[in-house]
């Protein structure tokens, strides 16, 4: 919005010809409210509640950083993510994959500056709820590596099924 004070929001049926309830969510995409901060290297878990949830998470990066962000989506729950920089500007979006489960959205991209980014997760169709699980990192410079040398020998475990092991 380009000037501070008060609107108006207004619903109604989309062909104006039936009635019911309804939801929906208000919020902003330049800091939004409730938002969760997060680093490069985080896994996380979170849940969306009702259909129309929006979910925040605010990050931190460089210019010229290489994002990684895997979501992935249980249950009833078709993932969609959306990057927006510090004035409410779409960098990048992703949403579900064409794989078997329809659960899963990757999202690459290089972030064109340093500061503040906010990242929001809906369901993709805006109809199901349930939990969901992502991960983000970057490939330069990625957080939380492990150090392996030719000839070593690992056995690991992700807890989430987003979960990146960067070595």
């Amino acid at each position: 919005l380009s000037q501070t004070g008060d609107y108006t929001l207004q619903i109604s049926d989309f062909q104006s010809n039936d009635t019911g309830s309804y939801e929906f969510s208000f919020d902003r995409f330049n800091d939004p409210i409730n938002s969760t901060d997060i680093t490069f290297g985080s896994t996380l878990s979170g849940d969306i509640d009702f259909q129309t949830e929006l979910s925040f998470y605010k990050f931190e990066a460089d210019a010229g950083d290489e994002l990684a962000l895997q979501l992935h989506g249980e249950s009833a729950v078709n993932p969609n993510v959306q990057i927006f920089d510090v004035n409410g500007n779409l960098v990048a979006s992703a949403g579900r994959s064409n794989f078997d489960d329809h659960r899963r959205a990757d999202l690459t991209t290089t972030l064109g500056y340093s500061g503040a980014y906010t990242l929001q997760i809906t369901d993709h169709w805006i109809n199901e709820t349930g939990c969901y699980n992502f991960s983000l990192n970057r490939f330069n410079n990625p957080l939380n590596t492990i150090d392996v040398e030719f000839g070593d020998n690992f056995v690991g475990e992700t807890e989430f099924s987003s979960e990146y092991d960067v070595y």
